[in-house]
């Protein structure tokens, strides 16, 4: 879902990213619309990266999957990633990768609560 949550997020666009593609491996989902992109299987995920010159990439699988998709991205041609998944990655030095621990934000706004709180 946070992958439907980044795609629809309104902001992107304003700050002058493109939403180029959006690739799934549950064929329930291909196919659909998502901000007027439609989801495409992910076995066509470097083909479309290529021919569309995409240079960033947005990883939002699970930390089982995440390597494997960093490194087919790479492959296609992505300058950078941005990494959703619990795990570290690894990419070529060319590659910026960008890793959002979720669980960070939510540990630091609880210590702060704590701190706050007599």
């Amino acid at each position: 879902h946070l992958g439907w949550a980044l795609a629809n997020y309104r902001n992107f666009a304003s700050m002058g990213f493109h939403l180029a593609a959006l690739f799934d491996q549950n064929p329930a989902l291909v196919g659909q619309v998502i901000s007027g992109v439609e989801v495409g299987p992910v076995s066509e995920m470097e083909t479309v990266i290529a021919d569309r010159n995409i240079q960033i990439g947005v990883i939002t699988v699970p930390a089982t999957e995440a390597q494997a998709i960093a490194d087919r991205m790479v492959a296609a041609g992505v300058h950078g990633i941005w990494n959703f998944a619990p795990v570290r990655i690894k990419v070529p030095d060319s590659v910026q990768l960008v890793s959002e621990d979720l669980s960070v934000g939510l540990t630091t706004l609880s210590y702060h609560l704590r701190r706050q709180t007599p």
